[in-house]
């Protein structure tokens, strides 16, 4: 009996899928001194870019729902603007 197999299921699919992942790399594994090690390195390179690529995801959606800041410029003019429109409807209606 394999050690893992008194780990719950769903730990031991996450386990296997990594010993699937790092068997990639069979070469590397026997030229070290030390192929547990050298398979658990792996794993840990496997899952760092794993959370890295779900940082750059979360990020790029953060960007995407984040409202864009206006600036104090933008709002002046908006606010002159809006003026100049209240105040031309204004005239306008004063002439009819």
């Amino acid at each position: 009996m394999k050690w893992y197999d008194t780990l719950e299921k769903e730990l031991r699919d996450h386990i296997q899928y990594h010993i699937t992942e790092s068997s990639k790399y069979k070469k590397e594994i026997r030229q070290a001194k030390n192929a547990g090690n050298a398979q658990l390195w792996l794993v840990i390179g496997n899952l760092s870019k794993q959370i890295l690529l779900l940082h750059e995801k979360v990020d790029t959606l953060e960007k995407k729902l984040t409202p864009k800041k206006t600036t104090k410029r933008k709002v002046q003019k908006k606010t002159k603007s809006s003026r100049k429109k209240k105040d031309n409807l204004t005239k306008s209606l004063e002439k009819f």
